[in-house]
């Protein structure tokens, strides 16, 4: 029945994971009192926890890797968790490239409608390796540390090993079994244990030569070899996709003269920390605020200066806008036009860096 009704498999999710830990107990307390060797098998677990309140403007990453006789995870998040924006949220993966997400990211002030946060009950992930990314922007709007708690989960490993003098090991793993159907279903993540095929992605777009009187550049191309995170990019060398932070660049960079390019934004569910622009190659990271950038993003129609927020009235960017950007090392100047407005000036002062990607 799990198997076949998602509405079922999330009420018995939370039903399965109580008894699987009831059974888990129990059978650990029995390998105890048998003196077995392999009692710290039978349940491991990781508390991961951010600062309370959390820090802004950064980014947490914890991989959590069990033994390979481990086959299922259960996830525990503390009824405390809470963050103040949607931009701060923690996503789960099931494997340490981080390209298959489970489920949904998770964020919001706890008890608020559109809080995020799981309420059936833990999560079970088949697998014994979990990455979990905890992203952070910055707190724009001065949200007070109540509702900055941030993370506090736990991450307990199963063991598949079953002595044969312990017939409720063999029942717990049906449980388990059924608690991975249900994860399965409920959330839609697809054979994960096996390897899976990638989340569906939350971001696509398509870089473009520009109208006006700019000659194309040969070869342009986005540049695999500049590259990070979880972006990728497609056959035709112009199209990319990501589900969390990473960023690409051209394969081209300016010390003089103008360059323009457009960038289509195909797909966008919920990236809220897509951001357009251009970089140096000073320590150049996967956070949108990072200290080498000068980019526009998109879900506010924010600028950021070398890490620095500034709020000036420029157009938000929405799935199926175009972005046309016209790079000015002569004057030093980056200027953005979304689809058919007006072509606005962002930054200034570009040319006291050698050169811009």
């Amino acid at each position: 029945v799990a198997s076949a009704d998602p509405d079922t498999a999330n009420e018995l999710l939370s039903l399965v994971c109580g008894l699987t830990t009831t059974l888990d107990a129990i059978n650990a307390a029995e390998l105890e009192e048998a003196g077995a060797d392999d009692v710290g098998s039978a349940y491991r677990s990781f508390l991961l926890e951010t600062k309370h309140p959390y820090t802004q403007a950064c980014r947490n990453h914890w991989d959590v890797r069990f033994p390979a006789n481990v086959g299922w995870m259960v996830v525990e998040f503390d009824k405390r968790c809470s963050t103040s924006q949607e931009e701060d949220a923690i996503t789960l993966y099931s494997d340490a490239d981080m390209r298959h997400r489970v489920g949904l990211s998770y964020c919001g002030v706890r008890g608020d409608e559109t809080a995020t946060w799981p309420t059936s009950g833990p999560i079970v992930i088949p697998g014994h390796e979990l990455g979990v990314v905890f992203s952070v922007g910055s707190n724009y709007d001065k949200k007070p540390a109540d509702e900055r708690f941030g993370v506090r989960m736990r991450v307990t490993g199963h063991s598949l090993d079953v002595p044969p003098t312990m017939p409720l090991r063999m029942l717990q793993l049906e449980v388990a079994h059924v608690a991975s159907i249900c994860v399965v279903q409920s959330l839609g993540v697809v054979d994960l244990h096996a390897g899976g095929q990638e989340a569906t992605p939350a971001l696509e777009a398509v870089v473009r030569k520009p109208t006006g009187n700019f000659k194309a550049l040969p070869d342009a191309c986005l540049d695999t070899e500049q590259l990070a995170g979880t972006v990728k990019v497609h056959d035709d060398g112009m199209t990319v996709d990501g589900n969390g932070n990473g960023y690409v660049l051209l394969n081209y960079g300016i010390s003089k003269g103008q360059m323009a390019w457009e960038v289509e934004i195909k797909k966008e569910d919920h990236s809220q920390c897509t951001v357009l622009g251009v970089t140096s190659k000073k320590g150049i990271t996967t956070s949108y605020n990072n200290p080498s950038f000068y980019v526009l993003r998109c879900f506010n129609g924010y600028l950021y200066e070398e890490g620095r927020q500034r709020m000036d009235g420029f157009p938000k960017v929405f799935q199926g806008d175009r972005v046309r950007m016209v790079l000015d090392m002569d004057a030093g100047t980056l200027s953005y036009q979304v689809n058919d407005g007006e072509e606005k000036e962002a930054f200034t002062g570009l040319d006291k860096h050698e050169e811009m990607w």
